[in-house]
């Protein structure tokens, strides 16, 4: 087997290697005058089981394009089966047709590595686990929130502590298991969500109101990604109308524009959580042991 480093997510990379006894292998990579990515494999790969590591976030396109490249490379130099690690998969997002002429990124995206060669595809908390079981490649969606809920609960003295998803279309189970998930980390039974209304020309989020009896307890904002923060702004506001003891923050993937994660800080909130997703300050919780444990039951 041999692992392959993108570049885009070293630490993750190095992790991973280190939990699998193996070595990241840097990928040579280039920009040309015009702009146009070049990748190129360092090692020979005749015949091996190849895993690709990187994620999509920032620069998005480069970074999925220098991916497409690895795997026909991988393909091409007659590697016997290609998995790609990618903790936070770009386009996930756009996951379906909300307006005529639309294209639906998300299972664009996983075709376009399929049709270069992809066998394998492990992710990070995708935004609609629906489409999981749709992709043109074999997907393996790995959860995080429980990890995050296990980690708050370790570091504080949570009390009676409350899951909130800061935006949901419905409170039906699916919709919540991101919530439930949390609370089993977190060592609760209590989780519910805030529901939420998009428009999906200007992006404004319209957010509900209503009680979640958090007066005097801790409280557990869980969301997947966190990008321009309005989703959990606006649930913070709310949530500090009911004088909850403390509010924490908790996400996959924080991406944090529009300087989010300083207003969200600025609510009073005691701690912000994510995933090493996305390497940030706030990257607490590692993914290489759920993503090994997923990829190699171990």
């Amino acid at each position: 087997m041999k692992i392959f480093d993108l570049r885009s997510n070293s630490s993750f990379a190095q992790e991973l290697a280190d939990l699998l006894s193996s070595h990241p292998i840097p990928v040579e990579k280039k920009v040309f005058p015009n702009q146009e990515v070049y990748v190129r494999l360092t090692e020979d790969v005749k015949g091996d089981d190849v895993i690709i590591v990187g994620t999509s976030y920032p620069n998005p396109n480069d970074r999925l394009f220098e991916l497409f490249l690895a795997v026909d490379a991988a393909e091409r130099a007659g590697a016997k089966t290609i998995k790609a690690f990618v903790p936070y998969l770009a386009y996930g997002r756009q996951d379906r047709v909300q307006r005529e002429g639309e294209a639906v990124s998300a299972l664009a995206v996983v075709r376009a590595l399929g049709n270069a060669g992809l066998d394998e595809l492990y992710i990070a908390d995708y935004h609609n686990p629906d489409l999981i079981p749709t992709m043109p490649v074999r997907t393996h969606n790995i959860m995080t929130a429980k990890a995050i809920g296990e980690y708050l609960r370790s570091r504080y003295n949570l009390y009676d502590p409350i899951i909130l998803v800061p935006g949901t279309k419905s409170l039906e189970g699916k919709y919540l298991a991101r919530a439930r998930e949390a609370a089993e980390g977190a060592g609760s039974s209590c989780y519910t969500g805030y529901l939420k209304e998009r428009d999906w020309i200007t992006g404004e989020v319209r957010t509900k109101k209503k009680e979640i009896g958090a007066k005097g307890k801790d409280v557990i904002v869980i969301d997947d990604e966190i990008s321009t923060g309005e989703t959990v702004i606006n649930a913070l506001k709310m949530l500090e109308e009911e004088e909850p003891s403390r509010i924490f923050v908790g996400c996959t993937h924080g991406i944090f524009a529009n300087d989010s994660l300083n207003r969200i800080r600025a609510l009073g909130v005691s701690d912000v959580v994510c995933s090493d997703s996305i390497p940030s300050p706030v990257s607490k919780v590692h993914l290489a042991p759920l993503f090994k444990r997923e990829a190699f039951n171990q």
